[in-house]
Formats: C-alpha cells, sequence, structure tokens
C-alpha cells in the first residue's frame, strides 16, 4: 500500500513537473514569437523586381487578355478593364474574399466545332506525337478554311493581342485563386493565324506568310522575357514552341514551291539570358507565396463560405488557433520564401552547358528536404513548418525553356538545308557539318529516318523532351 502511495506521488510530481516545463517552454515560446521580422533584402529585391515599371491600362496585353472571351458585342478592351478593376479591388487586401466576377464571357463557340476540326486541334495538342499533327495539319486546307470563316473574330482578337508591345501581370494579390486571363483562348488565336499562314503557303504569298509567322514568334518571345508569373512564362514558351512546329510545316509548303523565303527574324536569335532565366517569374512566384501567407493570417486559416454571392469566414477563435496564430510570423516567413526563391533562381541562371546537372541538383535538393524533418525553430515554428511541408521544384521548367533553344536551331537548321536544295536522304551526313547543334552538349543533332525528321532531344522530363522537326511529308520528296 505504501508502494502505491509512492508511486501516486511520484507520479503527480511527474506529471506536475512536465505541465511546469511545457508551461515554461510555450511561455519562451510566446515571448521569443511577440514580433515579426522586417522585410529582408532579399524580399525588397523581389518587390522592387516585380515594381520595376509601370504599365497603363490602354497599353497592357494582360489587360486585353483579361477581356478576350468577352461576347462578339462588346468592347474587349472595356471587359479587361472591368475586370482588372474588379480584380485589384477584391484581391488586394489580406482577408478579402472577392464577389462574383463581372466580366462577362462567351466560349459556346466551342461546342459548335465540328469533330473533324476537333480531331485536327487534338491532334496538335503538347503531348501528341509531332509526326501525326504534321501530317493532319498537311492535308486538312478546307477544314482549316472553314475554321477561319467561322471564327475570324477570334483570330482579329488575337492579332490586337500580339501587336501589345508591354505586359504586366497583377502583382501582391491576396489569394492564389486569382481568375487567370483567356489563356485557351490566345491559344486557340495563335492556331487560327498558323492556319492562316498555311493557306497563305498554299497560295504562294510568301511575304505575308513570314509576316504574320514573325508578328506571332515575336509576342511570345517578348512576353517570355518579361512574363512577371511562371505560368506566363510556361504559356510563352508553349506557343513558341508552337510558332516554330506549324512555323516549319508553312516553310516547308513554300520551299516546295520552290519559294525560298527569308525566316522570320525572331528564329534566327538564340534565346537570350531573360528568355531563359526563371528570376523574374519566381520574384512573381513569391509574391503571391507572400501574398497567401498574409491571407491565412488574417482569415485564421479559415475558409470562405460564399452567401448571396458575398464571402462569410466563420471564424474559430478557439485556444488552438490562437496558439498558432501566436507561432506564426508572416514577415519571417516571406522572407524564408525569398530567400528560397532567390537560391532557386540563382542555381538554375547558368550556361547551357551547366544546366542538366544544375537541375538535376536542384531536384535531389528537393528530394531530401521532402523526406528529411523541418527544421525546428523556436521563432516561427508554424510558419517553417508550413514552408517545408510543400517545396515545389522549378527545375523542369528552367529546362523546358532551355529546350526551345534546341528546337529553335533545328527548326533553322532544317529550314536552311531544304532551301539550299539538299534531298532528305542526304541530310543525315549534312548534320554533323552544321554550326547548329545541341545548344547543352555541341553534338550533332540526329536523324529519325521513318518520318524524315532532324531529332532534338531535350533535357525536360517526359514525352515533350523529344522533338521532330519534320524535313519532308508524304507528297513532297524534296527540292
Amino acid at each position: 500500500m505504501r508502494l502505491l502511495k509512492r508511486l501516486l506521488v511520484w507520479s503527480l510530481w511527474l506529471a506536475g513537473g512536465l505541465a511546469l516545463l511545457s508551461a515554461v517552454l510555450l511561455a519562451i515560446l510566446l515571448v521569443v514569437n511577440r514580433h515579426d521580422r522586417p522585410a529582408s533584402p532579399l524580399a525588397l529585391e523581389l518587390r522592387a523586381s516585380l515594381e520595376k515599371h509601370a504599365v497603363a491600362n490602354a497599353d497592357n496585353g494582360y489587360v486585353f487578355l483579361m477581356g478576350m472571351a468577352a461576347k462578339r458585342d462588346e468592347d474587349v478592351i472595356q471587359v479587361g478593364l472591368k475586370r482588372m478593376s474588379w480584380v485589384k479591388r477584391s484581391f488586394s487586401v489580406p482577408g478579402e474574399m472577392p464577389t462574383r466576377d463581372p466580366g462577362s464571357t462567351d466560349t459556346s463557340f466551342r461546342e459548335k466545332r465540328s469533330q473533324v476540326l476537333q480531331a485536327l486541334l487534338d491532334a496538335c495538342k503538347p503531348d501528341a506525337p509531332v509526326k501525326g499533327c504534321m501530317f493532319a495539319w498537311s492535308s486538312s486546307d478546307g477544314v482549316l478554311q472553314q475554321w477561319l470563316d467561322d471564327e475570324a473574330w477570334l483570330l482579329e482578337r488575337y492579332l490586337t493581342l500580339t501587336r501589345y508591345t508591354e505586359w504586366q501581370d497583377p502583382p501582391f494579390l491576396n489569394i492564389l485563386e486569382v481568375p487567370l486571363p483567356s489563356y485557351s483562348l490566345a491559344m486557340d488565336g495563335q492556331q487560327l493565324l498558323l492556319a492562316r499562314c498555311l493557306l497563305l503557303a498554299a497560295e504562294k504569298k510568301a511575304t505575308e506568310t513570314i509576316t504574320l509567322l514573325e508578328e506571332d514568334a515575336r509576342f511570345w518571345r517578348r512576353l517570355l522575357a518579361t512574363s512577371d508569373l511562371l505560368i506566363t512564362k510556361m504559356i510563352a514558351a508553349a506557343g513558341l514552341r508552337k510558332n516554330l512546329m506549324l512555323g516549319n510545316l508553312v516553310l516547308l509548303r513554300l520551299h516546295a514551291a520552290a519559294i525560298k523565303p527569308d525566316l522570320p527574324p525572331s528564329w534566327s536569335g538564340a534565346l537570350s539570358g531573360a528568355e531563359r532565366s526563371l528570376r523574374q517569374s519566381l520574384a512573381g512566384e513569391w509574391s503571391y507565396a507572400d501574398a497567401g501567407l498574409r491571407h491565412m493570417k488574417a482569415t485564421r486559416f479559415q475558409s470562405a463560405e460564399y452567401v448571396d454571392g458575398e464571402p462569410r469566414f466563420a471564424h474559430d477563435d478557439g485556444l488552438v488557433v490562437a496558439l498558432l496564430m501566436a507561432l506564426f510570423q508572416t514577415q519571417d516567413s516571406s522572407n524564408q520564401q525569398a530567400a528560397a526563391f532567390a537560391a532557386m533562381a540563382n542555381r538554375l541562371d547558368v550556361p547551357f552547358e551547366q544546366l542538366e546537372a544544375a537541375a538535376r541538383q536542384a531536384k535531389q535538393a528537393d528530394q531530401a528536404k521532402q523526406t528529411g524533418l523541418p527544421p525546428l525553430r523556436l521563432y516561427n515554428p508554424f510558419g517553417t513548418l508550413l514552408l517545408n511541408i510543400e517545396s515545389p521544384d522549378y527545375s523542369n521548367y528552367a529546362l523546358r525553356v532551355a529546350d526551345l533553344e534546341g528546337l529553335r536551331r533545328a527548326t533553322v537548321l532544317a529550314a536552311q538545308l531544304r532551301a539550299a536544295g539538299l534531298p532528305a536522304a542526304e541530310v543525315p551526313a549534312a548534320l554533323p557539318k552544321s554550326p547548329l547543334r545541341d545548344p547543352y552538349s555541341n553534338q550533332a543533332f540526329t536523324w529519325e529516318a521513318d518520318s524524315a525528321s532532324i531529332v532534338f532531344t531535350g533535357r525536360q522530363e517526359g514525352p515533350r523532351a523529344r522533338h521532330l522537326v519534320s524535313y519532308a511529308l508524304p507528297g513532297w520528296h524534296g527540292p
């Protein structure tokens, strides 16, 4: 009996000691986390890079794209301005949730497209085989002409978009669910432009054809160099890839008619450092992450419910939420994010011959971070834990953009050899003699006889790494 009493006393002492120790540790945590830290030099640098210049709404291609899905009897710019005003008003204050999007959209025209046209468009999706895309588009002039007749208004809107020389994504919005502009309409408009080029080539109108190809390529390269958001940069990369791929088909048709025009000027220059670099886009990603952190703090991790179109928060002011708030420092978390994004940009801003190794190291570092335990910190422990739950790997995005230089070189090489009158059978022997080579290894491009294509194998992951540049198609037997 005496032993049981002693055990009970010891248990009470132990429980009391643990409770006292927990209270002391909690007090230390609360004292250490009394104040947030100021913005770090890196955070200030990233913010400044996004405020580098102000673009008037009337000059901003982003505003036009925000209204591009407007109904056909509406003014695209006015709809874009209305939506931009709504975005800035509704998404700029941490903790505020947006009301209903005031912009009208009309995408019903897609439902009216024929199955034949839809199959033609599907044949040139990003992951579709290039050979199938080339064959489908090279033998579908009637379908393409009908599409151009039916959606001439969309081509006109796209041409207007390509003539914008300024672009500024809206920075510092308060949540990640910001409505995106009509990227898919822009891509549809681009395919209409390329369809127009293909039909112009059939009419042997070389000057008009090359002018349109250049306008399209120039727009996407300009956007690739200036985009403040990663999604915009990846859309620009997809646009330039489509321009080179179907532009090659357009030139193949002109060469088959013994017409040898100058190449679009935007095909001639190598990708610049600004076009390849993710630094500016990662600054934009940081701004969205920063806004998301501030939104979580302001809403105390609560989700909004909409009542009659208006957002409502059911705040949980319980002890657990209050404790998490006390251990979550917004600016310190943002500073950590700024350091991570800057380090990623520094790692990936390297010459072509070093990029593959740098991307591999970045991926390995990210995997190690994902599998390891988050760092233990007395200061901002909850914010540090949040940042380590998910750590995106951006290395493949850098490779996807860099691969465009290899595709550009292979496309230019195919055009040069065809214009020189070289038969397809002699292309394999000519490839090692050309200065246009794999930008990563400086090795000659390879040849695929079955598809009569020059092959560039990029370094991005997945099926998109292998680029086939058609040199000849059925019905065309060489110069």
